[in-house]
């Protein structure tokens, strides 16, 4: 079964789509073209964000959420500047 395919992308997308595909397992299989959508948007690359999702994505299991909700409980819209 195809779930989502990428082709050429960049860099940072990629290394975003390795971390994902390494953290979560096959019961999220249903979650992946969201996660594909934000990742090749570059809306979900960074580390964090990415944590925050599989973790958001576990505690919501098979229940509706919304692309908003997800939005909100990632940090979709939140740069983190780390440099000081």
């Amino acid at each position: 079964m195809e779930i989502g395919k990428i082709e050429n992308c960049d860099k940072e997308v990629g290394h975003a789509l390795f971390v994902l595909a390494s953290k979560l397992n096959t019961a999220y299989n249903h979650r992946v073209p969201l996660l594909l959508k934000y990742a090749t948007a570059k809306k979900l690359v960074d580390a964090h964000q990415i944590d925050k999702a599989i973790e958001f994505l576990k505690e919501k299991g098979d229940l509706d959420l919304t692309e908003q909700e997800f939005e909100t409980k990632v940090g979709v819209r939140i740069i983190y500047n780390l440099n000081f």
